[in-house]
């Protein structure tokens, strides 16, 4: 099988453990998912199955958005419901304060990731040293918020956000970010993913749907790049491109098409660009 699942990860499941049950449903082992979701956060979590998974670094730097619900006054060890509660204050947060400072955090923004995250350290995850009590150093890393929205007051003090971001970003060090700039302390308990890169939640299915029907479920190459265009090479020029030569145009009439499928006697061989009337192979599934 060669494709793509775009599912709904439930709370109280880890990324990886999503995958062990796709490849135990599809009796393979080669599948992967495209961007970790943390356990207690729930949402699109994009599986691909077979050679789709060489597109890891592809969907890996794509964009997302979250709704997520913050909680004021309160914060964890693990910036979750997850963790043990380690600081409560009585400060009082309203829309209004939140919508004066919510602004200096669009754009790019420096972001500490927090201590109990997925991110390698040494080569292990930084979770598995801070569960040990090791005092674990992360490094500040650049990401870009392209939106950050207030969505509604819940009840006092917790509120629900959007957020529109870059891979890489932390939503929970966001808002305790947020709250730190408000002079207050925060958690999150809930955290839902409603878009990563071309898939979207309201296309999204469950495992269950996937065990139920897995290859109705699966979604081709073809569909997920269904915008661009589609060109067949001949032989030759093909493989002179999957040796790493890069060749012209060559008549094949691109334009100004920055990525394309490419074809050999009808059949999808991978995704490639035009850079300067040059091309390029950015996915080989022939390999």
């Amino acid at each position: 099988m060669l494709g793509f699942y775009n599912i709904i990860k439930p709370t109280g499941m880890s990324s990886t453990a999503v995958v062990g049950k796709i490849k135990h449903l599809l009796g393979t082992k080669r599948a992967g998912h495209m961007g970790t979701l943390d356990p207690a956060a729930a949402g699109v979590l994009t599986v691909a199955v077979g050679k789709a998974t060489k597109f890891f670094d592809y969907f890996l730097n794509k964009d997302k958005v979250y709704y997520a619900i913050a909680e004021f006054g309160i914060t964890t060890s693990t910036l979750d419901s997850e963790g043990e509660i380690i600081s409560v204050n009585n400060k009082i947060i309203t829309r209004e304060q939140i919508n004066k400072k919510i602004g200096d955090f669009i754009g790019e923004i420096n972001q500490v990731p927090p201590l109990y995250s997925a991110i390698k350290v040494d080569g292990k995850r930084a979770y598995d040293l801070a569960r040990t009590g090791q005092n674990v150093e992360l490094r500040p890393r650049r990401v870009k918020i392209f939106d950050f929205e207030l969505v509604r007051e819940i009840k006092e003090n917790t509120f629900e956000f959007k957020i529109w971001c870059s891979s890489g970003t932390y939503v929970r060090t966001l808002l305790n970010d947020l709250a730190l700039s408000l002079d207050t302390i925060a958690n999150v308990p809930v955290i839902i993913r409603t878009k990563c890169g071309h898939f979207n939640i309201k296309d999204a299915v469950t495992i269950e749907e996937i065990g139920n029907s897995p290859k109705n479920c699966l979604i081709s190459v073809e569909d997920v790049f269904k915008g661009l265009k589609r060109i067949e090479f001949n032989g030759q020029d093909i493989k002179k491109i999957e040796n790493g030569v890069t060749i012209s145009d060559n008549g094949y009439c691109l334009g100004g098409d920055d990525e394309f499928l490419g074809y050999i006697s009808g059949q999808l061989v991978g995704l490639f660009s035009n850079e300067n009337n040059q091309i390029k192979c950015k996915i080989n599934l022939r390999g």
